[in-house]
């Protein structure tokens, strides 16, 4: 009896906590879509009276595209979110290395318009077991992230090494960097840094980044670069 009451505590505590999280991410999301959709509200309006008063309303129209494109995007990145954590997404062989080739080359020209200098180092070709598209999208917000931090002149380095049984894929920027408590913040829901202020990010990148890579069986962190900046990493099983 005393072991059955001791399950039943620990499955109470259980229920308990997911409620709790349930409400703070239902909570943390109304607040994260409040702002576009007043904004997009205001903008439909300035647009509805600039219209009646026989005024150009092109301007308003853009801005509130660019908010239902907001909207839009956190939407499908809860939805991702969603999947991963319902443990649909399946877990396949990928080349690391080579997905790191083809990001670089696909963030190349942005970086060149940043002018920032795009490295790949590591190895040519490294098997992982990753769900599918998984180191795709850890390296694209990743590398999103460090073009925002970077300075001008700066390099961006991407690798994908394999250690023992372990294969890191890495993203180290010349950024200002994080400190330590704010290099794990990073990764909550809807959290973004201080100097990040007035950006059009959603804050969900890099949660999604980590729930991809411990679906995937490994994990994902920032570490703080030798001379500043930050290394991105996340490990998977090697295959």
């Amino acid at each position: 009896m005393r072991e059955l009451s001791r399950s039943f505590n620990a499955m109470a505590g259980r229920v308990g906590l997911l409620l709790e999280g349930q409400r703070q991410f239902a909570g943390a999301v109304s607040h994260q879509l409040r702002t576009p959709l007043t904004a997009l509200r205001l903008r439909i309006e300035t647009a509805m009276r600039l219209a009646g008063d026989g005024g150009d309303p092109g301007s308003s129209l853009e801005a509130s595209l660019r908010e239902t494109d907001r909207m839009q995007e956190i939407v499908e990145q809860l939805l991702l979110l969603s999947r991963i954590e319902s443990g649909t997404a399946s877990v396949v062989s990928v080349d690391a290395g080579a997905v790191v080739r083809e990001r670089a080359e696909m963030w190349g020209p942005l970086a060149e318009e940043k002018k920032v200098a795009l490295v790949v180092t590591g190895e040519e070709s490294v098997t992982c077991a990753a769900v599918a598209g998984a180191v795709e999208q850890i390296l694209d917000n990743y590398v999103d992230n460090a073009l925002a931090a970077s300075p001008p002149g700066s390099t961006i380095t991407l690798s994908a090494v394999r250690t023992g049984e372990r294969v890191s894929v890495e993203v180290v920027d010349g950024g200002i960097g994080l400190d330590a408590e704010q290099r794990e913040r990073a990764f909550d829901r809807f959290w973004r840094a201080p100097a990040a202020t007035g950006t059009t990010g959603s804050g969900l990148g890099l949660a999604i980044v980590r729930q991809l890579a411990v679906a995937s069986g490994g994990s994902a962190e920032l570490l703080e670069a030798s001379g500043g900046g930050l290394r991105a990493v996340a490990t998977f099983r090697a295959r």
